[in-house]
Formats: structure tokens, C-alpha cells, sequence
């Protein structure tokens, strides 16, 4: 196991013991001050990296058992945090992780996923998590990003139901309702979405 230094939060060169949350929720906050994109220590960067390597992880293995309250904690986890990232490395793979996360387990839960990723492309964040989100970047670029990643996943989602079942039809007004942000990212992400649905 990782353990982190009791000083920066860094992770230490050598050592056994646990990661603290406080530990791995210090990786996943800018330093005070800091709000621009980029702004970032590159140790904070790789282990985000890594605990988002670790979702793509989860999201690859059909092997194991998901229930509804693990698999929210997970999705809030990488909507909260991993989408809206300062480093482009950690929310392509926030991404890629929400995805396959969503592939694996999403059919089961398709009911109660959909409605976290609308909150989350309505508004850019989830005021309904059970995990402690106080602590996420909430940046205007934060909150694109968020929504960015929101109508991957969204789409992602959409394509566990059924072709008769109306919330595909909400699904795909929603996501055409995106358009209309002002984000050329977010705009892209929704055109690449709506092919599948």
C-alpha cells in the first residue's frame, strides 16, 4: 500500500501503513489560492492518476459484485472529483473510468444513475452526494469540465435502456438541450453521445 507523508500529503518514497481519507481527499483539492486550471503540484497530479487508474480498473472487471450504495459513492467520487481536475491527464481518465464504470454496472442501476448525471449536466455539480463534496474545485472551468464528463457518462448510461423506453427520448433532449452551452468541449462530447442513442 501507498503511504503518504504526514507533512505534504505527497506520497512518501518508502514505507507501509494506510492512506488516510484525509490523506487521499488532500490529493483531490487545490492548495489554497490556487483556482486556475493547471495550478497543481505534479505529485498530487500522479496520485490522482493513479486512484483514477484504479477506477478504470473497477469498470474493466465485470467479475465483480456492485451494489447500489458502492456503485453511488464510486460515481459521485468521479463526478465530484475526477471530471472537473486541473490536470487533463486525470479527467481524461476520470472519464474513461466513469465510462467503463458505467459499461460494466450501469445496466444494473441504469435507473438510479440517470438522474445523477442530468443533476450533474443541469447545474456542474451534485448537491445530492453522500460523499463530502465541499471540498471539489467549483470553477467556471471546474463546472465545464464537470458537465464535459457528465454527458459521456449520461450517454453512456442511456444506452442501458431499452430503444422503447421514454427516458431515452428525455435522455437525448437533455443531451440536445446541452448544445446550448456556451463550451466547445462540452458541445463536442454531446454530438459524439447522441450517435449511439
Amino acid at each position: 500500500p501507498t503511504a503518504f507523508s504526514q507533512d505534504s500529503g505527497a506520497p512518501a518514497k518508502k514505507g507501509k501503513g494506510k492512506v488516510s481519507k484525509k490523506a487521499l481527499e488532500s490529493q483531490f483539492t487545490l492548495d489554497k489560492g490556487s483556482d486556475e486550471k493547471g495550478k497543481d503540484s505534479e505529485a498530487k497530479a500522479l496520485v490522482r492518476e493513479g486512484v483514477c487508474r484504479a477506477v478504470v480498473a473497477i469498470g474493466d472487471n465485470s467479475g465483480i459484485s456492485m451494489s447500489w450504495e458502492d456503485a453511488k459513492l464510486v460515481i459521485e467520487f468521479v463526478c465530484s472529483y475526477c471530471l472537473a481536475d486541473p490536470s487533463d491527464a486525470v479527467r481524461a481518465l476520470g472519464v474513461d473510468g466513469g465510462r467503463n464504470f458505467v459499461n460494466t454496472f450501469g445496466k444494473e442501476h441504469v435507473e438510479q444513475i440517470l438522474p445523477l448525471f442530468e443533476e450533474v449536466l443541469k447545474t456542474g455539480v451534485l448537491s445530492t452526494a453522500s460523499i463530502d463534496t465541499s471540498r471539489a474545485v467549483s470553477s467556471v472551468w471546474a463546472v465545464d469540465f464537470r458537465k464535459e464528463g457528465a454527458v459521456v457518462l449520461l450517454g453512456s448510461a442511456a444506452t442501458h435502456l431499452g430503444d422503447e423506453d421514454a427516458k431515452v427520448f428525455s435522455t437525448v433532449e437533455m443531451l440536445l438541450g446541452a448544445l446550448d452551452t456556451p463550451s466547445e468541449s462540452v458541445q463536442s462530447s454531446v454530438a459524439s453521445c447522441l450517435v449511439p442513442l
